[in-house]
């Protein structure tokens, strides 16, 4: 995990620079290559675009309100 961190500190800033379209605020995915063992870029995003790959909200927001239910009637 602290490589792929280091990594991201070091080409961040770099890519900052190169991608200004993407915005002040974006995420970067990093992975291992599998044939060198070095981190490597995958790809870049806007913020609002982090995490929501493959994701279903709503049934992660139907599990946070089943919770809040729950919880509140325990009270």
């Amino acid at each position: 995990m602290n490589v792929l961190v280091g990594f991201g500190h070091v080409v961040g800033p770099q890519l900052f620079a190169q991608a200004p379209s993407l915005g002040d605020v974006w995420v970067m995915d990093i992975a291992i290559n599998s044939d060198t063992g070095e981190p490597v870029v995958i790809e870049l995003n806007p913020a609002h675009n982090s995490g929501l790959y493959a994701s279903q909200p709503r049934i992660r927001m139907q599990y946070v309100h089943r919770r809040i239910r729950e919880r509140t009637c325990a009270s």
